[in-house]
């Protein structure tokens, strides 16, 4: 373990940076590239420079520093500390920013400290607070204000916090240590969805963050309906959160994978495809569902049985074909009619096609949604990337969901 004096006066040296360094690639002919990794696999790596895309063999790669790479060890050592004390939350930081070129989730860490130890001078150094006549001060709209006011401020919305990790700009009127958790979770609902899919689908890594609207009262949240816990503005490319009663991760996960299907969709420069509504429910459904621990302290990672969607889905007498499922549109998902049958029936489909119609389906279903990603996204172009005929389909995907509505 460091010795504690040598930590400390490096806490207490200079505040964090904002915005982290550029990735960099070092090839094998000693010339160094820098930018943004978005997109690796066996064969070659992508980076952004600029407005350009480079592609890069890998056999030509001698070493890559990449914020994709470092991203889930970050959320690691964020989860380790959650139960930690002061000094866990200040060195996790510094590693965070140092070590890990990750500026923004380390601020969040510094933070953090301060909702433990609010006179915490590591803490506030870094985070580019004053000290005036033994009182710390922060800088809001021109004005020097103390943490109690500051506290006081942030719960109308309109004043509220507002965090950044590398993929999301939260704003939330939480208390901090409650907003701090949520942003957290978000990176790691980004991380848990690129994980699984992001080769598969051959998604590029987002360079602009996501708007994130948390809101701990009713009245600032916009939705008609407070009955609905979330939803996301694709126009604004922004999710929202009702957490007035509680913050639900079903909800924040769900929320969170909508507005990475839409961004992947339309806000990367390899691609502008769109992405069929059932494909879009189902996916948010598959990954809402599957998660482990409580906020603050997620793992994502999609692969949880909704036994209650089976189970409504497979004791209707009425369920949707498999055709009409493959044609929902977003105005379906909006009527009321049928809609909770609606939902169960794109979820159910989007795990047939992982997990229970085999290696053919499973592969065929990626080309699918990388072809969708290219604006092939129809019903027959789903059917053609599967390879099985509609009648032999049609029977596997009812088999499973039966299956699964057993508890097998």
């Amino acid at each position: 373990m460091l010795p504690l004096a040598p930590v400390l006066a490096a806490l207490l040296a200079v505040p964090c940076h904002q915005d982290p360094a550029p990735d960099r690639v070092e090839l094998t002919n000693g010339r160094v590239l820098e930018g943004l990794v978005v997109f690796e696999d066996d064969e070659t790596l992508v980076l952004r420079v600029k407005s350009r895309l480079k592609t890069v063999d890998q056999a030509k790669i001698e070493s890559v520093t990449a914020v994709r790479r470092v991203l889930p060890e970050a959320l690691e050592l964020v989860s380790a500390a959650v139960e930690g004390d002061v000094m866990q939350q200040l060195l996790v930081a510094e590693q965070l920013a140092d070590e890990l070129n990750l500026p923004r989730e380390s601020r969040l860490m510094y933070w953090r400290a301060l909702t433990l130890d609010p006179s915490n001078e590591a803490a506030h150094r870094a985070l580019g607070h004053k000290l005036r006549r033994g009182k710390w001060l922060f800088s809001i709209k021109g004005h020097w204000i103390g943490f109690a006011k500051l506290k006081q401020l942030r719960r109308d919305f309109s004043d509220a916090w507002e965090l950044e990790t590398t993929h999301f700009h939260v704003r939330s009127n939480l208390e901090l240590r409650e907003a701090i958790d949520v942003a957290f979770d978000l990176e790691r609902a980004y991380v848990g969805f690129y994980s699984a899919f992001g080769a598969a689908f051959g998604l590029h890594e987002l360079s602009e963050p996501i708007e994130a609207w948390v809101h701990a009262d009713s009245k600032s949240y916009l939705y008609p309906s407070s009955a609905r816990a979330g939803y996301f503005v694709p126009l604004d490319n922004r999710l929202n959160i009702n957490a007035s009663r509680q913050i639900d991760p079903r909800v924040l996960v769900h929320e969170a994978v909508h507005a990475l299907v839409f961004n992947t969709a339309q806000r990367t420069k390899k691609r502008k495809g769109s992405i069929p509504a059932w494909l879009d429910e189902g996916l948010a459904l598959y990954f809402g569902a599957g998660f482990t621990g409580g906020v603050g302290a997620l793992r994502v990672n999609g692969s949880a049985d909704d036994v209650r969607s089976y189970r409504l889905q497979a004791n209707h007498d009425d369920p949707y074909r498999l055709n009409r499922v493959l044609n929902f549109g977003s105005s379906d998902f909006e009527s009321p009619t049928r809609v909770g049958l609606k939902y169960s029936q794109s979820y159910s489909l989007v795990a047939f096609c992982l997990e229970g119609g085999g290696e053919q389906i499973r592969e065929g279903f990626f080309a699918f949604v990388r072809g969708a990603y290219d604006g092939k996204g129809s019903s027959t172009h789903f059917k053609k990337a599967l390879g099985v005929k509609q009648k032999e389909l049609e029977r596997l995907y009812t088999e499973f969901v039966a299956r699964k509505a057993r508890g097998g």
